[in-house]
């Protein structure tokens, strides 16, 4: 985060929801340092699954905030997930699952990249419906294959 500007309200709400996580008792997670260069304001999260002791898959959870709009974001926040499944000691696999359009939903927000919503400049645009339904589908989509890795 920007160490002289205060963080707007719609950031600070985010990382709150996001810092208020109860995950399961194998994954740990823990706050690490966020990109300085990518937006005025970012918080990362690092998580961690144990299987037995040993670490079977690790993801970085990144938000990022930028308050004059990114055009390429078309919004001011951004939210970024890398996730990768220890195969083993030698080999490590990374993957992003993006929905894509595996989903007829994904037709209606238009984004196959993620989701994203397009907020005013004082962020108060509510989540529609295909907002919510994209949100929906993505997490399905990752936690699916995520178990098909492990």
């Amino acid at each position: 985060m920007g160490p002289t500007s205060a963080a707007p309200e719609a950031f600070t709400r985010a990382v709150a929801g996001l810092r208020a996580a109860a995950p399961r008792e194998e994954i740990l997670l823990e706050e690490i340092a966020a990109p300085q260069r990518l937006a005025p304001f970012g918080f990362a999260l690092s998580a961690t699954v144990l299987r037995d002791g040993d670490e079977v898959a690790s993801g970085r959870l990144i938000l990022l905030h930028d308050p004059a709009g990114h055009e390429a974001w078309r919004g001011d926040l951004r939210l970024v997930t890398l996730h990768s499944n220890a195969l083993n000691a030698e080999r490590q696999m990374y993957v992003y699952t993006p929905p894509g359009y595996t989903d007829a939903l994904k037709f209606v927000d238009g984004n196959p990249y993620g989701v994203s919503l397009i907020a005013g400049h004082d962020n108060i645009s509510e989540f529609d419906d295909a907002t919510n339904n994209a949100l929906e589908h993505l997490a399905r989509r990752v936690v699916s294959v995520a178990d098909r890795l492990t």
